[in-house]
């Protein structure tokens, strides 16, 4: 006489124990490190180009909230930004340094943008 099993096929595969734990990790006086540069590590930073062939101020013209266009001569803050461009002579090094400025009338302080052709 044949039994049949209520039980499914795959419930006759052998199950590893669950109660097996994770071998703890080793205890250590030092603390996980975080992501990321650690204190103590020289980093690597690109050199650039190594010349500057021509150089563009790019300055804010018309202010978004009143609509002047007078900003202060100082720049509150400057970007530089090198891009590489094919030319007549093989490779021509523009920098363009994208000013932030205040506006004289309102205060606004408001950077200019970088140029789209680029």
């Amino acid at each position: 006489m044949r039994k049949t099993s209520s039980k499914p096929p795959s419930g006759d595969i052998l199950k590893k124990s669950e109660n097996k734990k994770a071998a703890p990790q080793e205890e250590s006086n030092h603390p996980k490190r975080k992501p990321g540069g650690q204190p103590g590590h020289q980093g690597k930073t690109r050199k650039g180009f190594g010349r500057v062939d021509r150089c563009e101020i790019l300055r804010p013209s018309d202010c978004v909230c009143c609509g002047q266009k007078a900003f202060a001569a100082v720049a509150v803050k400057v970007e530089k930004q090198s891009v590489a461009q094919l030319v007549e002579r093989p490779i021509e090094i523009v920098e363009y340094q994208r000013h932030t400025c205040q506006c004289d009338y309102c205060g606004n302080i408001q950077t200019a943008s970088w140029p789209q052709d680029k």
